[in-house]
């Protein structure tokens, strides 16, 4: 394989956390494909994706070609905007999940955990960290209810893989300086993905 594989059966989806991801992968053979022996696996991530701008994106060119799974990471740009509460959060992204299974096929979807902030960019009319992290926490909660209720969904949680994301940021306090603990973070809910998809969990 001459690098990720563009046109693997899982896509990991969302923003500008798994562009980076993308990126790290790339710079090692041994990340590529998430370690795993069969070309399945490719990344695309927009910066400053969010849910409705990810649905406009997929409406154009053929990302979705030959998918099968999604893991999805994608919310965290939403809640820093004052009108998108938990609620709506949550709702827009079980409408995207709705989306990627009537539309383009996908049998199965796992959305990942929302993560916390350090700063955000009150200067843009950002909410405070404060009430960001606390929308974070409320919407993880409904996420799990709500996407544990949808057929061939499933939702993955930080567990031992990153239990402090605050010792990972960088200066920004919303992008990670050490991808490693995410990669492995992902690499477990894309293996969760393909147990889903053969039935497996």
């Amino acid at each position: 394989m001459a690098g990720p594989n563009p046109t693997g059966t899982v896509l990991v989806l969302g923003h500008s956390f798994i562009s980076r991801l993308e990126q790290y992968v790339r710079k090692d053979e041994r990340c590529w494909n998430v370690g795993l022996r069969s070309d399945m696996i490719n990344m695309t991530g927009f910066p400053g994706g969010t849910t409705s701008n990810l649905i406009n994106r997929l409406q154009r060119g053929d990302i979705m070609a030959g998918k099968r799974t999604v893991c999805l990471q994608i919310g965290g740009n939403c809640l820093s905007r004052p009108e998108n509460t938990p609620d709506v959060v949550v709702r827009n992204i079980a409408n995207l999940v709705g989306i990627l299974e009537t539309e383009y096929g996908v049998q199965c979807v796992v959305v990942s955990e929302l993560f916390r902030r350090l700063k955000t960019r009150q200067h843009k009319k950002d909410v405070c960290v404060d009430i960001y992290n606390t929308r974070i926490t409320q919407t993880n909660s409904l996420l799990r209810d709500v996407i544990s209720q949808l057929p061939g969904c499933g939702f993955w949680t930080h567990g031992a893989h990153i239990w402090n994301e605050f010792e990972l940021y960088g200066a920004d306090g919303v992008h990670f300086k050490d991808m490693k603990p995410y990669f492995k973070y992902m690499k477990g809910c894309v293996l969760l993905a393909l147990r889903m998809l053969n039935g497996d969990a």
